[in-house]
């Protein structure tokens, strides 16, 4: 191509360096085609990067330890919605190929760490399929575990009804409306403990329809809070009575002048 191409050409005043022309637009082709090269490998590797942020978020889920028989639903759940969340990031995946494609035609050598993201990216989702197998075993175990702590648990709370039923039953014994303050307060504690109990029914109900277990007729814990609430009506009101009647009986009881309030003259 040099032999067939003319030295110099006399432009009037100026003379060209054919050569030397050729060798600067030369330059610049290859520069431009290096760019153009960059440009088309920075979109799939940020098409991974992202892809691989999702992939990572998905893999910390799938590795969280379930602390509690609804941990252990709830991770069940996602499993089992994990190839449904897959489906969009492999999307992404998919959508890079045709770029690490033409940087091929293009004869454009990957660097190691973009090469190695390329690889990381396109085996994410046996990486999470084969994680979730191993999770549902975990899970298994978690559940058998869960299942005998649910055993003790229903033990203790039926203990604990019975203590709380008998606190109710003192509570209602009393009748002297002079100790009004410390009844109201006793009423007050024993409902608490009512409530408290009537939501660790309920959880432990909801417990046992995870686990598949038939559920315990906790219905008893509600006729105890429906008997015990004309009490609780009683003794709060009683209470408030008190306090009203002494705010009422200050507010009337004349002023009397302190010496020291008296006027002196000068």
């Amino acid at each position: 191509m040099t032999d067939n191409l003319l030295g110099s050409v006399n432009l009037g005043l100026v003379q060209l360096n054919c050569v030397k022309v050729r060798d600067v637009l030369l330059r610049k082709k290859e520069k431009l085609v290096g760019l153009l090269k960059a440009l088309a490998a920075r979109i799939p590797r940020v098409l991974l990067a992202a892809a691989s942020a999702k992939f990572s978020e998905l893999e910390r889920q799938l590795k969280a330890p379930a602390n509690s028989i609804e941990e252990v639903d709830a991770q069940r759940k996602f499993i089992g919605e994990l190839p449904m969340k897959m489906a969009a990031v492999v999307a992404e995946v998919e959508a890079a190929k045709p770029w690490y494609a033409a940087l091929e035609s293009m004869r454009y050598l990957l660097p190691d760490d973009e090469t190695r993201d390329k690889v990381t990216g396109q085996s994410w989702q046996v990486k999470l399929l084969r994680l979730s197998e191993r999770t549902l075993e975990q899970l298994d175990v978690d559940q058998t575990k869960y299942a005998d702590e649910l055993t003790a648990q229903e033990e203790d709370f039926a203990g604990k009804i019975n203590s709380v039923a008998m606190s109710l039953t003192n509570a209602q014994a009393h009748v002297d409306v002079a100790k009004v303050d410390v009844v109201a307060a006793e009423v007050a504690a024993v409902d608490k403990q009512l409530r408290a109990v009537q939501r660790e029914a309920l959880q432990l109900n909801t417990r046992q329809a995870l686990l598949g277990q038939p559920l315990t007729d906790y219905s008893h814990i509600k006729m105890l809070i429906d008997m015990f609430d004309p009490f609780i009506q009683f003794w709060t009101a009683a209470a408030s009575w008190k306090v009203r009647r002494f705010q009422v009986h200050s507010a009337s009881r004349p002023y009397r002048v302190k010496p020291s309030d008296r006027l002196v003259a000068t």
